[in-house]
Parts: structure tokens; sequence; C-alpha cells
């Protein structure tokens, strides 16, 4: 009987688009909030099964050869930083998830107030290497870009951040036990959305969730000229939005029509945590509103606030800061 509890993610980033680099167990661990065994998904680009081809009988012929073979799966992480000064050799748990969805994360050294932050690129986006264990099981991706599908939570819970990773199998799935990982942040404990800021221009709502998505686009792209048929995946666009069910407050305090109306532009943030090196923060200089549908509470009015984050003349759409 294999067990789906044990369970590991090794994530190394590549040198060069595609070619493995084997991730260390002792410095490339990311700890996983759930299991991957049942989130892990092979298939290919093409299944070439002439359905349609024609036959003297009922049924199907027999299929080509399939091709464009490619895994992905989901990790679910908790939102917490490194729990020591950061650096280029310290930076958080998820730092190679964020660079291979298309962030550039930099470290900012100065003595006392280290920080690194997470910005979109738009060219030479980075990809990584990852080795998911579970059950017993190796599957070994190269590759690998990865979509935030979000980063949220509920009030009094901790924040997690779900990634939906997409890379090639290199080989066949292997029996592998799981080794030994060592995760660097393991005893930092994830910060809990109590005393969290949601600021939207000024105005510091009561809130009962966030979420942030960053709707990536990756594109897979079938080439014939490629091994197995398949050259890989590439970022073409992104449209991040953050969601937020709050309080239903006074027009004359906050009046989310009118800004929607007039299509307004203004700064937002939403930060989380009192512990320095374990604080994290996403933030924007110009959100506008798309859509205000009212929402419920256990008998409360609230508002579910849906904005969509604007990349501005110098502004980038989003910065995502651990400090």
């Amino acid at each position: 009987m294999k067990r789906t509890r044990l369970t590991g993610l090794l994530a190394a980033i590549e040198d060069v688009y595609g070619t493995e680099v084997v991730p260390d167990p002792a410095t490339d661990g990311i700890q996983l909030e759930e299991h991957i065994w049942n989130s892990i998904d092979v298939d290919y680009l093409e299944r070439n099964t002439r359905d349609t081809a024609s036959g003297n009988r009922m049924g199907r012929n027999v299929g080509g050869q399939p091709s464009g073979r490619f895994a992905k799966l989901t990790a679910v992480v908790a939102m917490r930083g490194s729990g020591v000064a950061y650096a280029d050799a310290a930076r958080p748990e998820i730092d190679v998830l964020l660079r291979a969805a298309g962030l550039q994360g930099v470290v900012s050294p100065a003595a006392s107030t280290e920080s690194v932050t997470y910005t979109p690129v738009d060219e030479d986006q980075e990809s990584a290497t990852v080795y998911a264990y579970s059950a017993g099981t190796l599957y070994k991706l190269v590759g690998c870009r990865a979509r935030i599908t979000s980063i949220s939570g509920p009030a009094a819970q901790f924040g997690r951040a779900t990634f939906e990773v997409w890379g090639q199998l290199l080989e066949d799935p292997t029996d592998v036990p799981l080794p030994q990982i060592t995760y660097p942040a393991k005893g930092v404990k994830p910060p809990v959305l109590q005393s969290a800021a949601l600021t939207l221009d000024t105005f510091g709502p009561e809130f009962r969730s966030f979420s942030f998505e960053q709707n990536l686009e990756l594109t897979p792209r079938p080439r014939g000229n490629a091994p197995n048929g398949h050259a890989g995946y590439a970022i073409t666009d992104y449209d991040p939005q953050l969601k937020a069910q709050i309080d239903s407050p006074d027009k004359a305090v906050f009046d989310p029509w009118t800004l929607e109306r007039a299509a307004t532009e203004f700064t937002w943030s939403f930060a989380v945590g009192a512990t320095q090196y374990n604080r994290w923060k996403i933030e924007g200089g110009n959100g506008q509103i798309i859509r205000v549908p009212p929402e419920e509470d256990s008998g409360f009015a609230m508002l579910g606030l849906n904005i969509r984050c604007l990349h501005g003349a110098v502004n980038p759409a989003f910065s995502l800061v651990f400090d």
C-alpha cells in the first residue's frame, strides 16, 4: 500500500530552458500544504487516435503514436517569509515557483530592512525543473512554467498560494522513495490574517476574505522539429485581478459604483504579518474596479469587489513583497 501522505516537491531554476537541473533535497524543497497525488496529470498534446478513419465495421481503428507528452500538477503552499534576513541565497520558500510564473525577484540588501520584491517581466522569463514525489513515485518535469491561480486567505486563517505547474515529463514515472527533504522555513509559522491591512486608495475596509489571481496565459508550443513534438510552454499574457469581500460601506465613505463607472484608477495594497522577515504584501498603483456584486455573510451585507490590476507608465501591474 502506497501512502499519498508521503509527498514532496523539489524545484530548481534552469540555466537553459527545458534542460534538467537536478534539484537538491538539502536546499530546493518546497513544503506543500496539500497532497499532490490527485493533482498530477500526465497527458499528450496530440493523442492521434484516428477516430474518424474509415473501416468496415463500427468502433475504432488502431490509433497512431501519441505525441507531445506533458504533465501538470497543483502545488498549494503557505504564504510565509524565510524567517531570516533576505539575500540572494536566502529567499522565500516559493521563490522558484514565483520565478517560473513569470516574476522577477529583486533582493534589497539594505541592512536591517532586507526584502525581496517580485514583479512581472515581459521577456526572458525563467523556467524550472520540478521533481514531484508522491506515493512512492517520482515525476520529473522540465521546462516548467507556472501560473498563480490564487493567493488567498479568509479572515483568521493563514494565506495560501496555489500554483498550477506545467512542464514536459522527462521520463516515465519511476518507483522512488521520498528522499529526506530539508525545508529551510519549516519552523516559520505562516502569519495569520489578523490585523491585516487591505487598503483601497485611502479607504481601509473591514473584510471577510481576499484573493489575488494572476490569470496568466501559458501557451503550449507544438513543433515538428522538437523532441516528442513539444517545444515547451510560453507565457503570452496576464490579467491579474484581486477580489475581496468587504463589509458594505456607506457611499459617503467609499463609493465603488462611482469608481467603476468613471474607470477611476487608484492604489491598492494587502499586507499580512507583523514580524520582520515573515511579512508579505501585494500592492499596485493602478487598480480599477470592474464589478461590485452584492453578497451576504451570515445576514450581514457585504460587497464583493473585483479589481483589475493594471500596469501604469511607471508602476508594474502588481508587486509581491516579502520583508
